[in-house]
């Protein structure tokens, strides 16, 4: 690793200005899953399996860049190959060779199976979702056995692949901000992606509010514990700055209205992330679309607890319900990183530094995460991080 006291002082630094103060420098990251493989001059797919070479394609652009963090690539990379392997077909690898594109959704729970999945929902996640989502499950039994051992094969490596991005992002002195396996999954959410889907959760949520309502209490009951045991491990830790913190982001939430918002999410939300906030850490979060109707909500939850990258709402529109509450994340949007001049991020980026830094509680990366080759011109991206980074001291 490079030298430990500058990967502590990062680390200090950053959870310094996610507490509201004034850190020494704004921290600067980037979110990114597979363009790192494009600026690499490589294609996901060729690489998926190959866990070295993989790891040394990511691991370039972030070399060239003077970070203090990134987000969660090494989570992030969807196991194409181990839902090739057992017939899955709701992951596809898009046309350019680079991107992984989620593809369903269609209703894989169909509207009157609540009833069902309430009261068992271990055996409808097991027996029943499986035979449609993969088709080499309803082979015979060796053409199921052979499939699970394939499968596992690729998961092994994606695993290895998942280690390998980890520990050279912190032999690089790279902080990896956050991960999403110590934050249990919204059960809202985990309807809207993996049950029912975008059209069937709405109309759902409208003509039988209280079947989703039943099914949440349900799976609640299974991740509480879980969640209870990720905050009793992060009370029980030694590390003085827990890196990478809780991470998670809103799925169903900017396809909600405010009243079904407060009915559906934010409850559940508060008895999954108080005992993880209780416990002595903090919480990434990712707005994934429009979710300024609901902001205000994040104050009911202790101070410095949150960090909100906003995606499609203007951060300085919503400013306000982050100064002295939150810690903002963001300051430059990937279509500049891909259209403007090098000069108009500059300016873009002194702007938000100037606005946000102030006091503390603003972290610096774009709006969203680097994903196709074309996402971001790389000399611009370059320019742009070298500038926040020299820019963005107190």
């Amino acid at each position: 690793m490079k030298e430990k006291r500058i990967y502590e002082e990062k680390k200090k630094n950053f959870f310094t200005a996610c507490s509201l103060e004034e850190p020494e420098w704004v921290p600067v990251g980037l979110d990114a899953i597979t363009w790192p493989i494009a600026y690499a001059g490589k294609k996901t797919y060729d690489l998926l399996g190959k866990p070295k070479e993989l790891t040394e394609a990511v691991m370039k652009i972030y070399l060239e860049l003077d970070l203090d963090f990134c987000t969660d690539i090494h989570r992030n990379l969807m196991p194409l190959k181990t839902i090739e392997a057992l017939g899955g077909k709701g992951y596809v690898m898009s046309s350019d060779g680079i991107t992984i594109q989620h593809t369903m959704q269609v209703e894989i729970m169909r509207a009157d199976e609540y009833p069902e999945f309430i009261e068992d929902s271990i055996n409808f996640k097991l027996n029943v979702l499986p035979r449609r989502k993969f088709s080499k499950t309803n082979g015979t039994r060796e053409e199921f056995k052979q499939a699970c051992l394939d499968a596992f094969e690729q998961m092994k490596l994606q695993n290895e692949t998942s280690m390998l991005l980890q520990n050279a992002a912190e032999e690089a002195g790279i902080i990896i901000a956050w991960d999403p396996m110590k934050m249990p999954g919204h059960p809202l959410d985990t309807l809207f992606d993996f049950y029912r889907g975008f059209k069937g959760l709405l109309i759902d949520l409208r003509r039988q509010p209280e079947k989703v309502e039943e099914a949440m209490s349900q799976m609640l009951e299974e991740i509480l514990p879980m969640n209870l045991k990720i905050a009793e491990e992060i009370r029980n830790s030694d590390e003085t700055y827990i890196i990478p913190i809780p991470g998670g982001g809103f799925h169903a939430v900017p396809y909600l209205n405010r009243k079904q918002f407060d009915r559906f999410w934010w409850p559940i939300f508060k008895q999954l992330i108080l005992p993880i906030i209780e416990a002595g850490t903090k919480t990434f979060m990712k707005s994934e679309g429009k979710a300024g109707y609901c902001l205000d909500a994040f104050k009911e939850l202790p101070k410095g607890s949150i960090i909100m990258q906003l995606e499609e709402d203007d951060p300085y529109e919503n400013y306000k319900h982050f100064e002295g509450h939150m810690t903002l994340a963001g300051g430059i949007s990937t279509s500049k990183l891909k259209l403007a001049s090098i000069e108009d991020c500059k300016d873009e980026v002194k702007k938000a530094i100037d606005t946000f830094a102030p006091g503390g509680g603003y972290i610096f990366m774009a709006d969203r995460a680097l994903l196709g080759a074309t996402d971001a011109n790389p000399e611009t991206l370059k320019a742009t991080y070298a500038f926040a980074k020299e820019y963005g001291k107190y």
